[in-house]
């Protein structure tokens, strides 16, 4: 992922990787609103009157075909109009209660939304807190030693990655770090 453990990434890396990989979201589906009125046409006690509205047309009695499609057409914009309010609701709690991060990024920690992440951020979470989104773990903080220990492991791994011949051994003692980090 190309991203610097201690300082994150910077702020111009953030912005080409949101315009490659976009927001950390599930995209939702938009909704059809003729398709959303239409469906309150639909139904065993609608059928039913619309039935008695096409009677009431064809005896013409316009008066009672009249109030047929007039009670149709009023029960369809009330359910659409409060199935929207609900939506807009909604809507507006998800907004109050949007997940945050707290991420390394410029080399400081800041706290974003969790929609704002980008692949190769470097999260920090702390206990109890939900990850907010697919993360893969670097290291744990309970112990700030390790980290340094970490990083030598993993320089170590990419030199005989580079060189296998090369057995070169540094004062990395990896028994020690299993026994402290199984």
């Amino acid at each position: 992922l190309n991203t610097e453990l201690r300082t994150g990434l910077t702020s111009s890396d953030v912005e080409q990787r949101r315009k490659r990989y976009g927001f950390n979201e599930i995209s939702s589906e938009k909704t059809n609103l003729l398709k959303q009125f239409i469906g309150y046409f639909t139904g065993p006690i609608l059928y039913v009157m619309e039935l008695a509205a096409l009677l009431a047309a064809g005896l013409q009695d316009w008066v009672d075909f009249g109030v047929i499609c007039g009670i149709l057409l009023l029960n369809a914009i009330v359910g659409w109009y409060q199935e929207k309010q609900a939506a807009d609701v909604v809507a507006s709690l998800k907004g109050d209660i949007a997940m945050k991060a707290t991420v390394v990024r410029d080399n400081q920690q800041q706290t974003i939304l969790a929609r704002e992440l980008v692949p190769g951020d470097i999260v920090v979470i702390e206990e109890g807190q939900s990850v907010p989104g697919d993360a893969r773990l670097i290291c744990g903080y309970d112990h700030p030693e390790d980290f340094d220990l970490y990083m030598k492991l993993k320089a170590e791994d990419k030199f005989h990655d580079a060189d296998p011949e090369d057995e070169k051994d540094d004062d990395v003692d990896e028994e020690k770090f299993d026994e402290e980090n199984p």
